[in-house]
């Protein structure tokens, strides 16, 4: 008899990981200043949903430092595009803060990756509780 210590937990290996990062990172969002932000998130909102769905069915915790890198390079496109914004990293995050909150269709698929659980009652036999 044996006793297995570990348990498989299916998630997106570090391989795939740095293969998004390295994507991510060649899309170069910062040097596209001609483009608006509607443009760009219509260019790379598919493949990023494909990401979501295929890597996120298990452990969706483990893709969203990778998918962070978007935001992060979306806010250093903002600082090169508005001049404003251009010594103002603090700035540039409250304002793509304010424009993701104004336009939350746009960026729909870093908000599926959120990190609150919607409350569907319970999960096991998807009754809704009330509380008294």
């Amino acid at each position: 008899m044996r006793i297995f210590t570990h348990r498989f937990q299916p998630a997106a290996s570090s391989k795939a990981l740095t293969r998004i990062s390295r994507e991510i990172r060649g899309w170069a969002f910062h040097k596209r200043s001609d483009k608006t932000l509607t443009e760009l998130a219509e260019m790379y909102n598919p493949c990023i949903r494909g990401w979501i769905n295929y890597y996120s069915h298990f452990r969706k915790m483990q893709l969203r430092p990778t998918l962070e890198r978007v935001n992060a390079y979306v806010i250093k496109w903002a600082r090169r595009k508005f001049k404003r914004l251009r010594d103002q990293t603090k700035g540039a995050r409250d304002w793509f803060d304010r424009f993701r909150r104004a336009n939350p269709k746009l960026f729909r698929p870093l908000v599926v990756m959120s990190w609150q659980r919607p409350d569907n009652g319970s999960r096991m036999n998807r009754e809704i509780h009330v509380r008294f």
